[in-house]
């Protein structure tokens, strides 16, 4: 088996699917930023495009991150504990890869209030062969300070929380 294939994509952006756009809606309310973005995929009124640069970007209010999925991922979830030690966030729903070998992931639970494993694979948009992901998806959700305590779960395809 060709393992590069399954790690490997023509792009390191997938747009959030609608469905689970609204489910995270549901859940966590709307969202006021959007530093990962295009035009067309923002999810929130204010965005940063790759030549705005969300990583170089002061954050505020809620925040939705779908960041560029591959090596930059570890730049974004670093940026996430900074705007997060900076303060002027409510609170940053990050939805990325559940990489749980991974440096920055880790890095990234040890701060989350709480912590989703998406139920199944999302269907990104982008994704040209299946539909779906080749990986398993997480969601954290992060506030400034650090957690007392923390909440594992699961979301489903639909962004609501559900059961194993």
């Amino acid at each position: 088996m060709n393992i590069a294939v399954l790690m490997s994509s023509k792009s390191d952006r997938w747009s959030t699917p609608r469905e689970f756009l609204s489910g995270l809606r549901k859940t966590f309310g709307d969202f006021e930023l959007d530093p990962a973005a295009t035009p067309s995929t923002t999810v929130a009124a204010n965005f940063y495009t790759r030549k705005t640069d969300g990583l170089a970007s002061e954050w505020f209010g809620r925040v939705f991150v779908n960041p560029p999925y591959g090596r930059p991922i570890r730049l974004w979830s670093a940026k996430v504990i900074a705007e997060l030690d900076r303060g002027q966030v409510k609170s940053i729903v990050f939805l990325c890869p559940a990489r749980t070998d991974a440096t920055w992931w880790r890095n990234l639970f040890a701060r989350a209030t709480t912590v989703y494993f998406v139920r199944g694979r999302l269907s990104f948009g982008g994704i040209r062969r299946s539909g779906t992901a080749t990986f398993p998806s997480s969601v954290f959700y992060l506030r400034p300070g650090r957690p007392d305590r923390k909440r594992v779960g699961y979301i489903g395809r639909d962004g609501l929380p559900c059961q194993p």
